[in-house]
């Protein structure tokens, strides 16, 4: 989805911290957010403290959209840094009808794309969930900077599932992996 308005009026790419907040559970609203490299983390505080990752925002993705659709006053989600992201901020005051039009569509698109990785990851054992959750990040992008932390809460599963599956795919020659950077050299070999 090309957002050309959205991108338009977004400001200067920000630097995150590894598990940086870019805002809070509970806090106000005032605008949305675009993830210009690495991968922001949304996520939710359950009622007994516990987090639960909901899905991970990757560059050229928007995030914090929901909030600003429903005309929320608090955030409902929290947004952390999985890793060292840049993310670029749209305030509200800026976002014209046209923009508006452009959330709804990013916002569909979002959903679509969640239901469709949510209906391959529930049935699979572990490593397969992650193979089908890194088919998913392939579909969108050559290349992911993503911590095995991260991947972990996408997939459902223990990091050391995350790192066994990574190295045999690394061995296999269906990634590479560098510093965090991982690499699709044969994404259709994702699913076996």
């Amino acid at each position: 989805m090309n957002a050309r308005r959205l991108h338009e009026i977004a400001g200067i790419p920000r630097a995150l911290r590894w598990d940086e907040f870019v805002y809070q559970q509970g806090d106000p609203v005032h605008g949305l957010y675009r993830v210009e490299s690495g991968t922001v983390e949304l996520g939710r505080l359950t009622p007994s403290g516990h987090e639960l990752s909901v899905v991970l925002a990757g560059e050229g993705e928007w995030f914090g959209e929901a909030e600003v659709l429903m005309g929320l006053d608090r955030r409902e989600y929290f947004a952390r840094a999985a890793g060292r992201p840049s993310v670029l901020y749209v305030p509200l005051r800026e976002l014209s009808p046209v923009c508006f039009g452009e959330l709804r569509q990013l916002a569909m698109d979002r959903l679509f794309r969640i239901q469709t990785c949510l209906a391959d990851l529930v049935p699979e054992p572990p490593a397969q969930r992650v193979k089908s959750y890194l088919r998913h990040l392939a579909d969108r992008s050559e290349t992911v900077r993503m911590s095995v932390r991260a991947i972990s809460k996408a997939a459902g599963c223990p990091r050391e599932t995350v790192n066994r599956t990574l190295h045999h795919l690394t061995e296999k020659k269906v990634i590479a992996v560098d510093r965090g950077t991982i690499t699709f050299l044969a994404p259709e070999r994702l699913g076996l």
